[in-house]
C-alpha cells in the first residue's frame, strides 16, 4: 500500500509538472506571438520615420536647390545686362568715333572751356 501511495504521489507530482510545462509552453506561445506584435509595430513606426525623415531631406534638398537655381538665374540676368551695357558704350563710341574730326572735337573743346567757369561758380555757390 505504501508502494501505491508513492507511485499515486509520483504520477500526481509528475502530472503537476507536466500541466506547469504545458502552462509554461502556452504562456510562451502567447509571449512569442507578443513579442512578434512588437516588433512588427516598432519596424512599422520605424519605417515612418524614416520615410518623414527621408521626405524632409528631400524638401530641403528641393528648397536648397531653387534657391540655387534662383541665384544663379539672378547672377546671369546680371551678366546679361552687364554685357548689354558694355556692348552699348562700345556701339556708342564707335558712332562718336565715326562721327568725329577735327572740326568737331575742337567745337567740343571750346564748348568745354566755356562751361568750366559757369560749372566752378556753381559748385563755389552750393
Amino acid at each position: 500500500s505504501e508502494g501505491l501511495a508513492a507511485g499515486e504521489k509520483a504520477k500526481a507530482e509528475a502530472e503537476a509538472r507536466a500541466k506547469s510545462v504545458n502552462d509554461r509552453l502556452a504562456n510562451l506561445k502567447n509571449e512569442i506571438a507578443d513579442i512578434r506584435s512588437r516588433a512588427r509595430d516598432e519596424r512599422e513606426r520605424e519605417a515612418d520615420r524614416i520615410r518623414r525623415d527621408t521626405e524632409a531631406e528631400v524638401a530641403r534638398i528641393r528648397a536648397h536647390a531653387e534657391q540655387e537655381l534662383e541665384a544663379a538665374g539672378k547672377q546671369a540676368r546680371l551678366d546679361v545686362q552687364r554685357f548689354a551695357a558694355r556692348m552699348a558704350i562700345e556701339l556708342a563710341e564707335q558712332k562718336i568715333r565715326s562721327g568725329m574730326n577735327g572740326q568737331t572735337q575742337a567745337a567740343l573743346i571750346d564748348r568745354f572751356v566755356r562751361d568750366i567757369p559757369d560749372g566752378a561758380a556753381r559748385a563755389q555757390t552750393s
